[in-house]
């Protein structure tokens, strides 16, 4: 789900043109933008959740555009500095995780995490 190099997050996807603050970018899209292959709903609701258990923000990069829609199968989540925040942050995406095959992403202190959506 995560890289293990927060480099790779800071130098490649935080410096993309295409990256938006993924609230802002879900509701500018006016039904039109999603994450991953879920409904714009579950899309706003999977942001909230991040918020709600501590992202300082969520970002979407590497936006795709098709007909009309555009989607994107990444977020980065900056994350809390606080220890129970940060839990809460990793517990979820180590769920998303395991549910699409990949390995967890363990918190080794890193300011940012990277989820991909297979």
């Amino acid at each position: 789900m995560g890289f293990e190099n927060d480099g790779f997050v800071l130098s490649e996807l935080l410096r993309r043109k295409d990256r938006e603050e993924a609230i802002s970018w879900l509701r500018l899209g006016k039904g039109k933008h999603n994450i991953g292959e879920i409904s714009l709903q579950k899309s706003k609701k999977l942001v909230a959740d991040l918020y709600k258990f501590g992202a300082r923000q969520v970002d979407v990069v590497d936006i795709g555009t098709n007909a009309g829609f555009s989607s994107t199968d990444s977020l980065i989540v900056t994350l809390p500095r606080e220890k129970k925040r940060r839990k809460r942050i990793f517990d979820w995406s180590d769920t998303q995780a395991i549910e699409m095959g990949l390995d967890p992403e363990p918190d080794r202190g890193q300011k940012h995490l990277f989820i991909w959506f297979d």
